[in-house]
């Protein structure tokens, strides 16, 4: 089976990923590392250094030896309708996760006035 994980770098997405390929199902993870890229622009650091998710696809890959369960589309799934669509089309889910979310409150609320 295939399992479309969106927000599969996150702090959710990626033990979702690993537990569903390690049970025999095809992952794609769609993210726009929005989370990474927040964090960069405030001058901070996670607490616990995390790996680039490509780094991550590697390592698990190799520790796994399943190194084409898991695969990965940059997408932002919120502003870009047409690719996800096309995405869908190709991969031919099953099932999807949705856990494409801001990390927190005040950032998810961000321009939601106009």
């Amino acid at each position: 089976m295939k399992v479309i994980v969106a927000g599969g770098d996150g702090f959710i997405g990626w033990p979702l990923a690993i537990a569903l390929a390690q049970a025999g199902f095809h992952v794609l993870i769609l993210d726009n590392f929005t989370r990474r890229t927040l964090v960069r622009e405030v001058g901070s650091d996670s607490l616990v250094p995390i790996l680039t998710l490509h780094e991550r696809l590697q390592f698990w890959g190799a520790v796994s030896g399943k190194t084409d369960a898991i695969t990965f589309e940059q997408i932002d799934v919120a502003d870009d309708a047409e690719g996800l669509h096309g995405i869908v089309l190709k991969f031919q889910p099953d099932i999807v996760v949705h856990l494409a979310t801001m990390p927190s409150a005040p950032y998810s609320m961000k321009n939601c006035r106009k």
